[in-house]
């Protein structure tokens, strides 16, 4: 029979799996930072200038905050997923590097273009640049890791 004193981890899968936790961790934790700073950005925003407008299909729509969260969710997991990307590279700094500059460009192109005045534009331009610090820091730091 095989008692709990039978199995032995190997250290090779258990420093994966604790690199995998540990990761995800970070993942979630800037993520998290993120969002905190993206909602406190807009709350300002609306407190300041009133409903964030953007051109919409069925015309001018003020931003939802839903917007705010599921977009902040969605470039956190992209940060991950650009560093993870990097890291198979034979430059992972450098690529990743790259992929942050463009993925930075163009996340800034369809605030402009879409806000119905500078004000919003510039608040939308805002919201991107603090979710943008944590993710970056959470992938820079992602790609320096050991393999």
């Amino acid at each position: 029979m095989f008692s709990a004193k039978d199995t032995v981890a190997t250290p090779a899968t258990d420093d994966r799996a604790t690199t995998t936790g540990t990761t995800l961790r970070a993942v979630l934790v800037a993520t998290a930072v993120a969002l905190v700073g993206a909602l406190g950005t807009y709350a300002i925003a609306r407190a300041v200038s009133g409903d964030l407008v953007v051109d919409g299909p069925n015309g001018a729509t003020p931003v939802p905050v839903g917007a705010v969260v599921v977009a902040t969710v969605v470039a956190g997991f992209a940060a991950w997923g650009l560093s993870v990307l990097a890291r198979r590279t034979s430059r992972p700094r450098t690529v990743l590097v790259g992929l942050l500059a463009l993925g930075l460009l163009v996340s800034t192109v369809p605030p402009p273009s879409g806000a119905t005045t500078t004000t919003t534009a510039a608040w939308l331009l805002l919201i991107h640049l603090v979710v943008a610090v944590p993710l970056v820091t959470l992938a820079w730091r992602l790609v320096q890791r050991p393999a």
